[in-house]
């Protein structure tokens, strides 16, 4: 059991340190490269973990003011906002900086969300929006009317810094600090806008540090030496401090992160519940493999913190990363405190869905079991919807037949008499977008009704996938060629706008990677529907454009020699076949490109007669390709061994110099 919590343990700690995606806003359409080599249950999984990330490590939660144990150091900006415009109530602003300062941030955005339409100026509470949801393509047009509004405000940069990209990183790094520097200077010493700005210049470093070989946290240790007296003014400052140190270490390797572990107790000394502090904590001892210390860091936190709901999923994954943990008592410890927290607070459907998912990973049981927990709790809500969405997501499908076993699950989640959260219906539909475009099979009318549900109201976001398999089946033309239009309207003006703005060859590559592929699936969609309509003059135009801006694509590639099949120009359908068969594909099953080749040469010669020999030399090549990606995979260059000594059974001492040049035979055993 021990070792199905470490399990939990080590996704849990992948959401509190981040990844390079978390910067770049992907979204599904956005992730069909990364779907190639990790499948459709990638880009799902990699989209939520995206968002978490986005969130905890741009704009982490502090836990200083949490429950009224901080001093509230906003007063500096107070005169600030109200002559922004009509402010928000104060009581409903406190509110969100309680939530967000115990890092329960999808109850900021949920909490925030209804305010924003009625308090249109007040740029704090926007702010907070903005940091806390931390991805979405509406973060980019709320910044913008902050910024009309009030483009010199601490709040006005602090979001800007948040959301900012383009460029490469060294540059987005600069951006960031630019805007977090000025935002600092504009609110005379204010402790909550410093803090705020650490972390954002944290997760900028971070970024950066991908790019750089070797990489360096220069940067970031400069930011920290030159606010280092203001941030050590406070509890609160010290451990956006601790924070910060952390992440150097990671950039650096350095497992040990002694130096930041040494301010959070700092900070734990004097308010032994700063909850950042303490998950920080919790965070560098898991890494340190210290299981039973970190449990018994947690356990009491738990207790004199009851309305973290962040603080105590990590209680919870402690628990089960116990060395010598019995699963029962685990699972009644773990309910037992889940109880607690529900009873002290209603928890959002984010937070539902993901704690499911988590604890399903440790044990299948105790998933179940706080699924029904929280129904319990919250009958007929939101809360409700999360267990149902989440009991279909955990099937994790690999296989066809898992993928087929989702798809029902989700049906019978969207036939519900009733749902709760708008975001979750359209979630589970994107997800059977995914699960029937793959199927053999696919209901193409349950398809359509899913692909147009992902279509409509805000943050549409239709599937190219789900567009491309209606129109294998010929199902539905008209409507999905409006639908494909529509969207590659949308993203090619994107692109173009993008491209112009940019003014360096460089920028323009990296800061259209992900919109540039965008709009090359959106072309190929687009092309194929007008294909399978029998529209080939129309259709080509647009499918050698997506072939252009994505030129290893096979199965764009395909499409294109399909449409010269078509047009009885074998010779050129020939050619473009071998080319997409030249082009790595990372799917499942044999390369596309194989099968389109072989229906070439029965059309064009009216029958299999010769196909084996034609095919045989394709066939050979596409052998010792996978052979050689075997190989690559699995037999890692050597490395030398680290010199030693060793006694043998017999007693005498056996050292590697007088093995050098032998064969050998590793046995690696143990008792259990």
């Amino acid at each position: 059991m021990a070792a199905l919590g470490s399990t939990a343990s080590r996704i849990f700690g992948t959401w509190l340190c981040g990844l390079p995606a978390a910067e770049q806003g992907l979204h599904r359409q956005e992730c069909l490269c990364y779907r190639n080599h990790h499948g459709v249950r990638g880009v799902i999984r990699m989209r939520k973990i995206i968002a978490g990330l986005t969130v905890l490590i741009v704009c982490a939660p502090l836990g200083w003011a949490a429950s009224g144990r901080g001093t509230q150091p906003f007063g500096g900006l107070t005169a600030l906002s109200k002559a922004e415009g009509q402010r928000a109530p104060a009581s409903a602003v406190a509110q969100l900086r309680h939530d967000y300062y115990l890092r329960d941030t999808s109850r900021v955005v949920d909490d925030a969300k209804p305010l924003l339409k009625k308090y249109p100026n007040d740029l704090e509470l926007h702010a907070w929006y903005v940091i806390a949801k931390g991805y979405g393509d509406e973060l980019t047009g709320i910044v913008d009317q902050m910024k009309k509004a009030g483009p010199n405000s601490p709040w006005t940069l602090l979001a800007s810094a948040a959301t900012a990209t383009g460029g490469s990183p060294s540059e987005t790094f600069q951006t960031k600090l630019d805007d977090c520097e000025k935002a600092i200077a504009g609110a005379k010493n204010d402790s909550d806008v410093l803090i705020l700005a650490t972390r954002i210049v944290q997760q900028a470093a971070l970024m950066q540090s991908f790019s750089q070989k070797p990489p360096n946290a220069d940067a970031l240790k400069a930011y920290l030496k030159k606010y280092k007296g203001e941030l050590r003014r406070t509890p609160e400052g010290l451990a956006a401090e601790a924070g910060a140190l952390d992440t150097v270490a990671q950039i650096e390797k350095n497992t040990k992160s002694t130096a930041a572990l040494k301010l959070a107790d700092r900070v734990l000394k004097r308010n032994p519940t700063n909850v950042a502090a303490l998950l920080l904590k919790s965070r560098i001892l898991v890494k340190r493999q210290e299981y039973q210390v970190n449990y018994d860091l947690l356990k009491p936190a738990a207790h004199a913190v009851p309305d973290s709901y962040a603080l105590h999923e990590a209680y919870w994954t402690a628990v089960l990363e116990l060395p010598n943990g019995k699963p029962t008592d685990e699972k009644q410890e773990i309910l037992a405190d889940a109880s607690r927290i529900l009873s002290a607070v209603k928890p959002t459907a984010a937070m539902v869905e993901e704690s499911l998912s988590q604890m399903h990973i440790a044990s299948p049981d105790l998933g179940t079991a706080l699924g029904d927990l929280c129904i319990k709790q919250y009958p007929s809500t939101a809360v409700e919807d999360a267990v149902w969405l989440g009991r279909a997501m955990i099937i994790n499908p690999v296989t066809a037949d898992e993928r087929d076993l989702q798809a029902a699950a989700l049906e019978t989640f969207l036939d519900r008499p009733q749902h709760h959260d708008k975001d979750l219906v359209k979630e589970a539909n994107s997800m059977l977008v995914y699960d029937l475009a793959e199927a053999k099979n696919p209901d193409v009318n349950r398809l359509y009704s899913a692909e147009m549900a992902t279509a409509t109201g805000p943050h549409a976001s239709p599937s190219t996938e789900g567009i491309v398999t209606l129109a294998d089946h010929k199902a539905h033309l008209p409507e999905i060629e409006a639908l494909a239009r529509k969207q590659l309207d949308s993203q090619w003006t994107a692109l173009q706008k993008s491209l112009k703005n940019a003014q360096e060859s460089q920028i323009k590559s990296q800061v259209n990677m992900f919109l540039q592929y965008t709009a090359s699936s959106w072309l190929d969609a687009a092309g194929w529907v007008e294909f399978e309509a029998g529209k080939l003059d129309a259709a080509l135009p647009d499918l050698e454009e997506a072939t252009k801006l994505s030129p290893k694509d096979p199965q764009m590639a395909i499409h294109v020699g399909s449409v010269y099949e078509a047009k009885g120009e074998n010779a050129k359908a020939e050619k473009t076949f071998l080319n997409a068969f030249a082009m790595p594909y990372y799917g499942d099953g044999d390369h596309p490109a194989i099968a389109a080749l072989r229906e070439l040469y029965i059309h064009t010669h009216g029958g299999d007669k010769g196909l084996e020999a034609y095919m045989q030399p394709i066939l050979a090549k596409d052998a010792a390709r996978r052979h050689k990606g075997i190989l690559a995979e699995r037999l890692k260059p050597a490395k030398p061994f680290k010199s030693f000594e060793l006694a043998s059974l017999n007693g005498p001492e056996v050292g590697s110099a007088g093995l050098r040049g032998k064969y050998l035979i590793l046995n690696f055993w143990a008792t259990w």
